[in-house]
């Protein structure tokens, strides 16, 4: 685990390139912590937007989870904590990825081609 950067309000992976943040805004939800890569109404306790960091860095470093069993287990757990299951974590992960990844190369070339 290398969660780099623990505050009172943030707590930030350089290996995940994820957060998580603390409301503070007044409301009923302040307190509350929030995952980047969760909507911001999955309201979390900070015990679980840790984990949650923790399983997104599993996932992000490739754990092979077919023959990692104990690694497994804990991504299971992890996610269990977030009421999320690994896939859908995952998921999650990858549809913020591909937004921050660029054009892919079949957009790149039907750009190039003239069809819009």
């Amino acid at each position: 685990m290398t969660i780099v950067y623990k505050a009172p309000w943030q707590v930030t992976s350089d290996v995940a390139h994820e957060a998580a943040f603390r409301i503070d805004l007044p409301g009923p939800s302040r307190g509350s912590w929030t995952l980047s890569y969760l909507p911001s109404y999955w309201l979390l306790t900070e015990e679980q937007a840790v984990s949650g960091l923790v399983l997104a860095e599993m996932i992000v470093l490739d754990t092979d989870f077919r023959t990692a069993g104990l690694d497994l287990e804990l991504a299971e757990i992890r996610a269990g904590e977030l009421g999320l299951t690994v896939s859908t974590v995952m998921m999650l992960l990858a549809a913020r990825a591909s937004e921050y990844s660029g054009p892919t190369m079949a957009r790149t070339v039907s750009e190039r081609d003239g069809a819009r």
